[in-house]
């Protein structure tokens, strides 16, 4: 070989070599900063596959009882959801054309078993013709608590939320209006039509004013204000800046306390209390109670809001006080709120799946309770239970009050852009050793936190008290 042939060979290999280089350089690219966008992109041809080749896990509530499944239709699988509109707002739908929501779209790589799945089980899926089935998603939510939920809601604009203070587990979750997610391709136009918005699940991205709820929150931060006087000479009225707060009481009460203030919802014992306070304890002791912050949870939650940093008014904040100003929110954060007082301070992670399980029923994932904040004091924490036992016993929450069972309470009346204000009721039972911590609201209601959310909210409690006393 000449000189002149031996360096073409070598430019030859040279060049190989490089492009060899290249391309690995090239793959390694896409592999580790690219694969999970390739992965969950709409235009990647491999997931239409494998949602034609895999049958998609099934779906059951807390006790086993089937909720979505799959069954094969013309070489096709096609999605059976055994009660709709019941979990529309849980499990979402799964549509090859309009995509996914809920947990089909936020598990929807257990459901079909992507995860970890390896180069030869891959090949082996597309080139086997044995029937591929994805893990199976065990609910919290107990279908007869959400059964009796989405009855009371029916007809109404609003959402709930209920679940366990001490656990985290969510045992129902309902978001009205709602839809089919069997039918979601045939009704889609009517749906965007419609302007209830049917598939907004207003229990976790509902942005509302609390209303006297927060007086949970505001009431709270005047315990852990040591220095602050507690007293308050009531005479139904109370000027702050210029702006008069009333209360719904015609009469004036003479001295009063935080616990008598509270049981009968006095908004101008809270405007006083807090301007005397100051913003800095009472913002943070709403965040301590997860406003302004991430609350961790299977499906995204929409931030609660209060945002007493800025350059707000006195205004602001006494109508912040009584939920009204600079306070924004929703229902799974108050309910949260309410599982904080009855779980003697401590803030728990809620959570919606108890666990996954293969196609064997191996447990192949289980969700543990988890720690989430310390809002307040065991001591702070019990005087707000014992405030809330005397709303329900004696003040504005009496219609939740059940014959046998010691709930502990608050209601609260919206105002907003409307005539009619959002009514609520937050809570907890059986107030000493508390297994449901609830949150309903109903939108643009009318009426009162007491004649429209708090029998509500009582129906609810005695439905899933009588219900956990049985299966357990």
């Amino acid at each position: 070989m000449t000189d002149k042939e031996k360096k073409r060979t070598l430019l030859l290999l040279g060049s190989i070599i490089f492009i060899f280089v290249l391309m690995m350089v090239y793959l390694s690219y896409f592999q580790f900063f690219k694969a999970d966008k390739m992965k969950h992109s709409a235009g990647n041809r491999r997931n239409f596959i494998e949602e034609e080749t895999v049958v998609r896990g099934d779906i059951f509530d807390r006790n086993g009882e089937v909720l979505a499944s799959s069954n094969s239709v013309e070489e096709n699988y096609k999605r059976n959801y055994s009660y709709p509109e019941l979990y529309s707002h849980i499990i979402g739908y799964s549509d090859k054309t309009l995509g996914k929501t809920g947990l089909e779209a936020a598990y929807n790589d257990y459901l079909l078993n992507k995860t970890n799945v390896g180069l030869v089980d891959a090949i082996k899926r597309y080139l086997s013709p044995e029937e591929m089935k994805g893990n199976s998603l065990v609910l919290t939510v107990d279908n007869l608590i959400q059964k009796k939920t989405h009855e009371l809601m029916q007809g109404k604009k609003g959402a709930v939320v209920a679940l366990n203070p001490k656990t985290g587990e969510v045992y129902s979750m309902v978001s009205m209006p709602d839809f089919n997610p069997s039918t979601i391709a045939e009704d889609w136009a009517s749906i965007n039509e419609n302007s209830d918005g049917q598939l907004f699940n207003r229990a976790i991205k509902g942005k509302y004013h609390p209303g006297s709820i927060f007086k949970v929150v505001t009431a709270a931060s005047f315990l852990r204000d040591a220095n602050l006087d507690l007293k308050y000479v009531h005479t139904g009225e109370e000027i702050v800046d210029g702006y008069k707060f009333h209360d719904t009481t015609k009469k004036s009460l003479g001295e009063v306390g935080l616990e008598t203030a509270f049981t009968y919802s006095l908004n101008t014992y809270f405007a006083n209390k807090v301007m005397a306070m100051g913003k800095n304890t009472f913002g943070k002791t709403a965040e301590d109670f997860m406003f302004n912050k991430n609350i961790p949870f299977e499906l995204s939650v929409t931030e609660s809001v209060f945002n007493y940093k800025d350059d707000i008014s006195k205004v602001d904040i006494a109508s912040s006080a009584i939920g009204q100003g600079k306070v924004l929110t929703n229902p799974m954060n108050m309910a949260l709120v309410a599982a904080g007082v009855a779980n003697e301070g401590l803030i728990v992670e809620p959570h919606i799946i108890k666990r996954i399980e293969d196609a064997s029923g191996n447990v192949i994932k289980s969700t543990e309770t988890k720690e989430l904040n310390r809002a307040v004091s065991v001591e702070i924490a019990d005087k707000l239970k014992d405030m809330m036992v005397d709303v329900v016993n004696k003040g504005t929450g009496k219609s939740a009050a059940i014959k046998g069972i010691q709930v502990a309470g608050k209601t609260g009346t919206a105002q907003n852009e409307s005539e009619n204000e959002h009514t609520w009721f937050i809570g907890f039972a059986p107030a000493e050793n508390p297994v449901i911590a609830i949150a309903v609201v109903l939108e643009k209601s009318g009426g009162t936190g007491s004649t429209e959310a708090a029998p509500i909210a009582r129906e609810i409690i005695r439905t899933a008290i009588n219900r956990l006393n049985t299966i357990q």
